[in-house]
């Protein structure tokens, strides 16, 4: 059980009081919360070795059917998630120096490195920018009071005028407040929560599809991590446009007068300094949403599917290879065949046939080949009739 934080002093004013309460309170909110989620025995940590135990069977099966290519540097990255979930589950000490010291003390450390560049030399506000926004809001304060006290009791802060004035101061002092200290100690507050839901979401980094829950809980992290560290540096240069005003609002308070023009311009100032952290807190959403897990397990498994599809493409295309050249060469030897074939009748198309043609009619001469559309072979135009030769006396015998 967390010991109640102390009650802090009143003379260390509004704003390091609150800061001061909060602080303690979000410490010890994180740190109760992660040793209840991550007690040995507990529910969460039950769940989280059943995580374990699935992730590292899923890991045995894939490899045993033959799913899963064996690779030592895949291993050795599966057994460094797991080493890394279970000293973020189970490891206080371990999670504190990574994780909490560097999302609540790290954008801190870089503000103060950063506020020599943004604060003058020679300012009043130079140093600590809550310590400035405690002397700020105080003089605003103090300064809407002269302007009430001259407006009386019954002025009506929307008709003008000094009633007008001492509206503008109050609200300034208030949106001040809230648009810097309050920012802080609310993404302190919710940061704290999601610190202390580590143990929960660790577990869930082991499979691809509940990683995306783990970048979730990251990006979140890391917005309510620079939501402080921007609204801090807004406030060290609010309090630089700031100082001019708060001087002429004190000089004219020591002399007795109101002038409305500085409250109205104080107003101005914290309107358009809501609108620049409105802008800021989208910079740092979009900034978080560029966070990305590597997804070494779905990259393994694409990589493996690519290699088995060019294996088995690579296997199938060999004997469709060899096909293909068999076929090449059979269409040769055909191509071959027709051309020798063709040659023959091309040699007889185009010179003079030299064969003799034993027809039936053997008393068609060469002048009725003519006549009759043929062309005679050379050397046959005067040939004689090849029918057989007959004697008188056989002419005389056959009648």
């Amino acid at each position: 059980m967390a010991a109640l934080c102390p009650a802090p002093g009143d003379d260390i004013g509004l704003v390091r009081g609150l800061m001061a309460t909060v602080d303690c309170n979000v410490g010890a909110l994180t740190r109760e919360g992660y040793g209840v989620l991550s007690q040995p025995g507990g529910v969460v940590m039950a769940v989280m070795v059943s995580l374990m135990t699935m992730y590292v069977a899923f890991i045995g099966y894939r490899m045993l059917l033959g799913r899963s290519p064996l690779h030592i540097g895949e291993l050795t990255m599966s057994a460094l998630k797991i080493g890394v979930v279970i000293v973020l589950a189970s490891n206080w000490a371990a999670y504190q120096t990574v994780v909490y010291d560097t999302l609540f003390k790290g954008p801190a450390q870089l503000a103060s490195m950063l506020m020599n560049a943004v604060q003058p030399e020679g300012s009043a506000f130079r140093g600590d920018p809550f310590d400035g926004l405690q002397v700020a809001f105080d003089e605003l304060q103090r300064s809407a009071s002269a302007f009430a006290g001259r407006a009386g009791a019954q002025a009506s802060p929307f008709v003008g005028g000094v009633g007008f004035g001492a509206f503008a101061l109050n609200s300034s002092a208030m949106l001040m407040l809230l648009s810097s200290l309050g920012v802080v100690l609310a993404s302190k507050i919710v940061l704290a929560v999601l610190l202390a839901l580590a143990p929960l979401v660790a577990g869930l980094l082991l499979f691809d599809a509940t990683r995306g829950v783990v970048e979730g809980w990251l990006k979140a992290a890391v917005v309510f991590s620079i939501a402080p560290f921007l609204a801090t540096l807004f406030l060290a240069l609010q309090l630089t446009l700031m100082e001019p005003t708060l001087i002429a609002l004190a000089a004219a308070r020591g002399e007795g007068r109101t002038e409305l023009a500085h409250a109205v311009g104080a107003l101005v100032l914290m309107s358009v300094f809501l609108c620049v952290l409105a802008g800021a807190g989208i910079a740092a959403v979009m900034l978080a949403a560029g966070v990305r897990l590597p997804r070494k397990g779905s990259d393994a498994a694409a990589s493996a599917t690519r290699s088995t599809s060019t294996a088995s493409s690579t296997s199938t295309a060999a004997p469709a290879e060899m096909q293909s050249r068999v076929a090449a060469v059979a269409a040769a030897a055909a191509a071959m065949e027709r051309r020798d074939t063709a040659a023959p009748r091309a040699g007889r198309s185009q010179t003079t046939d030299r064969r003799i043609t034993l027809g039936a009619d053997r008393t068609s001469t060469p002048a009725a080949a003519v006549a009759g559309g043929t062309t005679p072979p050379l050397g046959q135009s005067y040939r004689r009739a090849s029918a057989p030769r007959r004697s008188a006396a056989a002419s005389r015998r056959d009648r």
